[in-house]
């Protein structure tokens, strides 16, 4: 079937298969963005506990922590993680679909016997 302009006429451009495919993969200036950016990649707030109460429960040290991973993100590329959406071969600095970055939320407990 031959193949139609967006107005539905017939289509007789002639192009070589090499121009069709360098027309698909141009750069385009509202794609291009500043990669610079700033991320809160770990918070730890964390307590030792005195030795008095490790000692009560039969410890010699105790430590207890809240950690957050990946909190805060703050880029001029919309929708994804500049850290994580490039590719490590020739597509450097292109991204392909990337999974959002995952945030997680812990709890530590250090306990030395």
């Amino acid at each position: 079937m031959d193949g139609v302009n967006a107005d539905g006429t017939p289509n007789t451009t002639k192009v070589t298969a090499q121009a069709y495919f360098n027309s698909l993969f141009q750069i385009h200036e509202p794609y291009v963005y500043d990669a610079s950016f700033v991320k809160l990649r770990e918070v730890k707030l964390g307590y030792t506990a005195p030795a008095s109460v490790s000692h009560r429960v039969g410890v010699s040290s105790l430590y207890l922590a809240l950690v957050g991973r990946n909190l805060w993100l703050h880029t001029k590329v919309p929708n994804i993680d500049p850290e994580t959406a490039f590719d490590n071969g020739n597509a450097q600095g292109l991204e392909f679909g990337q999974f959002p970055s995952a945030r997680s939320f812990g709890f530590m407990v250090n306990v030395t016997p």
